[in-house]
C-alpha cells in the first residue's frame, strides 16, 4: 500500500482512518535515517524545506522525541494534559490515541450563519490498533459548514499557502473535501515499518507543508508555543501570510471591511489574525528511558543497577551539575546515583536502588 492513503476520518477522537491527500500535491525527496529533507509545492505557493529534522524515538511513547524546523525549534508531543495541551500521557494509546507536536486553528463566521474553520498540525497517531501502529503527519484541514455560494470557487490563504475549494450543494467544505494529510499513513506491517522508505516512515512527515512551526507572536507560557485556549496573533509563516483569510462570493456576513489590505468588494473577503495554538518546546533534555521500575526489592538488599541515558536536545548547551531523585516518585533515601559524563550522550545516571 503506498505511503500516502486517500480516506475520511471519522471524528475528532477517532482512529486515522481518514487521510486525503490532494492528487499531485507531493513529490517524495531524498530520505535518510536521520532526517528528511523535501522541496513541496502547495496548490498556490512556492517550495520550502518545511521541517528539516527529526529526534530519536522516544521509547516511552514511540514517536519520535521532536521535530525540528528551519528555525532550530524543536518540539515534542504536547502530553501535558488540558487545558495547555489537548492530550494526556495517558491518552496516546492505540487505535484512538493522538497528540500534537504543534497545532494552531482558526475560525471564521461566513454567511448564512456557517462556520470555517482552519486547522494546522503536526499529528502522532496510530494507523490501527495493536503495537507498532504508530504514524506522524503534517495536516492543513479546511472546512466550511453551510456558508458558502453552493458551486462557488473560494481561494484560502493561511501560514503555509494558498488552497482553493469548490463549495457543494450545501454550501459547504467538507473534512473530506478540504483535509490534507502528509506523512507514511501504514498500515505498520513488517519490521521495516518505521524505517526509511517504509510503509510508517517517521520522516515523510516532514515532507508536509507544516513548518516552521507556529507560535504565539509574544507572550506565550515559558516552555510551549501557546496556551492552547486563548486566541492570539502567530509568527511562523514561511510567507508572512500569519491570517487565516477566505476569499470568494458573499463570504463576509457584515457590511464591514474585513480584508483592510486586499483590494475588491468588501462582501468578498473575510480574515482574522488569531490562532488558538498549541505546543511544547522539547527539551532541553531527554532522558532514556523517561522512567525507571527496579520491581520488588527484598530489605537490605541492592537491586541491579538501572541506567537512565540524558541527552541534551535543546539547541544550546545544557550543564548538567548533579543528579537527584524526584521525591514524588519515591523514597529519595532508598535510592542512590552516580554521574557518568561522556560526549554523546551528555551524561548517563545509574541509579541503583536498595
Amino acid at each position: 500500500m503506498s505511503r500516502f492513503s486517500r480516506r475520511q476520518r471519522r471524528g475528532p477522537s477517532a482512529a486515522h482512518l481518514g487521510k486525503r491527500l490532494t492528487s499531485g500535491r507531493v513529490r517524495r525527496a531524498g530520505v535518510t535515517t536521520i532526517l528528511a529533507v523535501a522541496g513541496l509545492t502547495a496548490a498556490s505557493g512556492s517550495a520550502h524545506a518545511a521541517l528539516p529534522g527529526l529526534g530519536p524515538v522516544d521509547v516511552a511513547t514511540g514517536f519520535p522525541a521532536y521535530y525540528q524546523d528551519s528555525g532550530g525549534l524543536r518540539v515534542e508531543p504536547c502530553l501535558d494534559g488540558p487545558p495547555i495541551c489537548f492530550a494526556a500521557a495517558s491518552d496516546l494509546t492505540a487505535p484512538d490515541g493522538e497528540a500534537f507536536y504543534n497545532n494552531a486553528g482558526a475560525t471564521l463566521t461566513t454567511r448564512n450563519g456557517g462556520k470555517a474553520v482552519l486547522v494546522t498540525a503536526l499529528e502522532a497517531a496510530y494507523a490501527a490498533g495493536g503495537s507498532g501502529q504508530e504514524i506522524t503527519f503534517g495536516r492543513i484541514r479546511f472546512t466550511d459548514t453551510t456558508g458558502l455560494v453552493p458551486g462557488a470557487k473560494y481561494t484560502v490563504t493561511h501560514p503555509y499557502g494558498t488552497d482553493t475549494f469548490v463549495a457543494n450543494a450545501a454550501g459547504a467544505v467538507p473534512k473530506n473535501v478540504g483535509t490534507e494529510d502528509i506523512g507514511a499513513l501504514g498500515p505498520c506491517i513488517g519490521p521495516a515499518a518505521h524505517s526509511a522508505g517504509g510503509v510508517c516512515d517517521f520522516g515523510e512527515a516532514t515532507t508536509s507543508r507544516i513548518g516552521p512551526f507556529l507560535r504565539w507572536d509574544s507572550g506565550a507560557p515559558a516552555g510551549y508555543l501557546g496556551d492552547a485556549v486563548t486566541p492570539h496573533k502567530v509568527t511562523g509563516s514561511p510567507t508572512g501570510t500569519n491570517v487565516f483569510r477566505i476569499t470568494g462570493p458573499g463570504i463576509n456576513p457584515t457590511s464591514t471591511d474585513q480584508c483592510s489590505t486586499v483590494g475588491g468588494a468588501i462582501a468578498d473577503c473575510i480574515e482574522t489574525s488569531l490562532f488558538t495554538v498549541e505546543g511544547k518546546i522539547a527539551g532541553p533534555l531527554m532522558s532514556t528511558p523517561s522512567k525507571v521500575a527496579f520491581g520488588s526489592q527484598q530489605v537490605g538488599t541492592s537491586s541491579a543497577a538501572r541506567t537512565v541515558t540524558v541527552k541534551n536536545v535543546y539547541s544550546s548547551s545544557v550543564g548538567i551539575t548533579g543528579v537527584s531523585m524526584d521525591p514524588k516518585s519515591g523514597t529519595p533515601s532508598d535510592l542512590s546515583s552516580r554521574r557518568e559524563t561522556a560526549a554523546q550522550p551528555r551524561s548517563a545516571v545509574t541509579p541503583p536502588a536498595t
